[in-house]
């Protein structure tokens, strides 16, 4: 009886220590979800060698990534917050090859996926507002596939979807890449559970040694071709959040 009753006074002192921390020290905060962002990297690098090897072009407007991320602020160390995204976008770009006599298609992909932990500085204003400062570390693979078809294919009936009368050729190129991008951003309150975050930063990006087939190193790949740009992303956080 003399044990349990000690252990219910643990967990009342214990209770009301750690809400006397989250009022005065700050807030807690637990809470993650959905990230839809744009990403703007410089693609010129990248074309010239296309269209030195005959292949379609990839867009200059940049790319929607797509997402989720989430994050962690605890009382003892006041508007600190920990957390974590994931991010990716792709682009394919598709064209006729017009230098031979069978019109084989050939297309291009540019992708990239990756993830990473954020460590910023929050100040709330207004009750519902709150601006952050910090940044965030990363570690991707972005990636260059090039195929090349037989200009049509019709589905088969048979016992194989394999028509053996096409052709089809491929090359993927890839690269592990090592991010950091210093950002800043803007949070808005919805409700107890909910709030939207605007964050705006500028990736800066290491490539590492690139691989065809994920198998054999290529050499002399231009230095401009990595993931390195102006980023922008809007995330919806649901969770906890006590003032």
């Amino acid at each position: 009886m003399k044990k349990l009753y000690f252990i219910v006074l643990s967990i009342l002192l214990t209770a009301n220590i750690t809400f006397s921390q989250i009022e005065q020290g700050g807030k807690f905060t637990f809470a993650g979800g959905p990230m839809i962002g744009y990403y703007s990297s410089s693609v010129s690098d990248l074309n010239t060698e296309l269209l030195k090897a005959g292949f379609p072009v990839i867009s200059k407007n940049g790319f929607l990534t797509l997402g989720g991320g989430g994050y962690l602020e605890i009382p003892m160390v006041k508007g600190l917050r920990i957390g974590g995204f994931g991010i990716g976008f792709s682009e394919s770009q598709s064209s006729t090859d017009l230098t031979t006599a069978v019109l084989n298609k050939i297309s291009t992909k540019y992708s990239y996926s990756g993830c990473g932990i954020t460590v910023e500085y929050a100040k709330t204003f207004g009750g519902v507002f709150d601006f952050t400062i910090g940044g965030a570390i990363g570690i991707g693979s972005l990636n260059i596939d090039l195929y090349k078809h037989s200009p049509d294919y019709t589905w088969s009936g048979n016992s194989s979807l394999w028509d053996t009368l096409k052709s089809s050729n491929s090359l993927h190129y890839s690269s592990q890449t090592y991010t950091f991008e210093p950002r800043i951003g803007i949070g808005y309150q919805i409700t107890n559970f909910l709030n939207f975050k605007l964050n705006a930063g500028y990736t800066l990006a290491i490539q590492n040694t690139w691989k065809v087939d994920d198998v054999l190193e290529v050499k002399n790949v231009p230095s401009g071709i990595k993931a390195q740009g102006f980023n922008i992303n809007l995330g919806m956080n649901v969770g906890i959040f006590i003032k």
